[in-house]
């Protein structure tokens, strides 16, 4: 007589951001200004976003150059998004 199988318990979902957003977040550094990271994020659909805190004088900010290569330095671009985020972004 075969043996009864237990069911399995779910596995719990993780409670915070992947290593690979954390390491992502530990390691940027904009070449341009003195950032920091004003925090890591789940938006509604599942995507992690790490909000990046510009001087007020950046030109990434301002949005006359880019960060990706910053982003790349930092640990790869897994889907790099730059712009104004938050309350009056369109």
């Amino acid at each position: 007589m075969p043996k009864k199988r237990r069911p399995r318990k779910p596995v719990p979902a993780p409670s915070g951001p992947p290593k690979a957003i954390k390491k992502f977040a530990q390691q940027y550094r904009c070449s341009h200004c003195r950032s920091s990271v004003d925090g890591i994020v789940k938006d509604p659909f599942g995507i992690w976003h790490v909000m990046i805190g510009h001087d007020d004088t950046c030109p990434v900010l301002r949005g006359t150059l880019t960060d990706v290569h910053d982003a790349v330095r930092a640990g790869g671009v897994m889907g790099v998004i730059t712009g104004p985020f938050g309350e009056g972004a369109e």
